[in-house]
């Protein structure tokens, strides 16, 4: 803590800091459908990881291996509050697949 109040001393208050004005606050807030629940057991997303491997070593011959595949699945919730009465939050949710593959292309000298 002595280090930041060291830091402190030649820096200059900034007017800005802080939450805007209560007027300027948003006062209804909008459902933007994030929340997708996806809950497939581990067999299942296993199979989905293997399924993008395997669409991903077929794209072309110039692929060579793998370097593997995931399923992630991810649950969230948001919540702000402030000093004027505002208290909001949000659920969401990311899902994805992905491979990582290698390629190679044979060079004529």
């Amino acid at each position: 803590m002595a280090a930041a109040l060291d830091i402190a001393q030649y820096t200059s208050e900034d007017p800005f800091a802080g939450p805007a004005p209560k007027e300027l606050l948003v006062k209804n807030i909008p459902d933007l459908d994030l929340f997708h629940p996806d809950e497939p057991n581990p067999d299942v997303a296993a199979q989905k990881a293997i399924a993008a491997e395997k669409a991903a070593l077929a794209y072309s011959g110039k692929i060579k291996q793998s370097d593997g595949a995931s399923y992630d699945s991810h649950y969230g919730v948001k919540v702000y509050g402030n000093s004027h009465g505002l208290l909001a939050g949000y659920a969401s949710s990311r899902h994805s697949i992905s491979c990582s593959v290698i390629g190679q292309v044979k060079t004529v000298i």
